[in-house]
This record gives structure tokens, C-alpha cells and sequence, in this order.
């Protein structure tokens, strides 16, 4: 089962396309945390602690959403993720943002000729 497939087993009503874009930016990097001797895959993992920092949720909201999918994962366990590998990711999407220029883009330009605006 591929990582897409996991996280449209268990995406739910959340929009997938986030949730993809998210972990595509995590995925192939290399982590300064390691993975190694969790109970749950990566993705599982990846999307509890995108949830946290995505959506008003607590822990324990958190907890019920996978339960209702089928996972059962503890809060204690999704604390412990988000106190782990938040930073991790956050680097990572940093990192990969384009760096600031002297080019500014502007959405609206509004010009006075002798009153009108245009």
C-alpha cells in the first residue's frame, strides 16, 4: 500500500490535496529525527501532526479522528510526535520556501490621472 492510499484510507472529509502537498514536501528529505522503532507508519504519523498544527484540534480530537478510521493511537502518543518532528518539518518547508528579493509583486495597482482613479 502506497503512502497515497494510506492517507485516503484515512484522510476522510479533510481536503487530500493538503495533506499530499505536505507530505511530498517532507517526503525525501532528510530528517534529523528518526522514525525508527515507531509503532505506526510515517504517514499515519505525518498526518496527526499536520491535523495539530493545521486545525484548531486538540490531542484528544485528534485521537477520536483516527479511532473513527480505524487506527487506534493514544493522545499521549500524538504529543510526544508533535513534540518530535513539528520542528523537523517546519525546518523543511523553511527551507524549501524562495528565498526573499529586491522583486516585489503587486496584486492591485490603482493610478489618480487628474482625479479618476483607474
Amino acid at each position: 500500500m502506497s503512502w497515497v492510499d494510506t492517507l485516503r484510507a484515512i484522510a476522510g472529509i479533510v481536503n487530500l490535496t493538503c495533506v499530499i502537498v505536505f507530505v511530498r514536501i517532507c517526503q525525501g528529505q532528510t530528517m534529523s529525527v528518526s522514525y525508527k522503532y515507531h509503532r505506526f507508519p510515517i504517514e499515519v504519523i505525518r498526518y496527526c501532526v499536520w491535523l495539530y498544527y493545521t486545525f484548531p484540534l486538540s490531542y484528544r480530537d485528534i485521537e477520536k479522528m483516527m479511532l473513527y478510521r480505524g487506527i487506534e493511537v493514544t493522545y499521549e502518543a500524538i504529543r510526544q510526535w508533535c513534540k518530535k518532528f513539528a520542528q523537523a518539518y517546519a525546518n523543511q518547508i523553511r527551507r524549501r520556501r524562495p528565498k526573499p528579493s529586491d522583486k516585489w509583486h503587486l496584486d492591485e495597482v490603482v493610478i489618480t490621472i487628474k482625479g479618476p482613479h483607474y
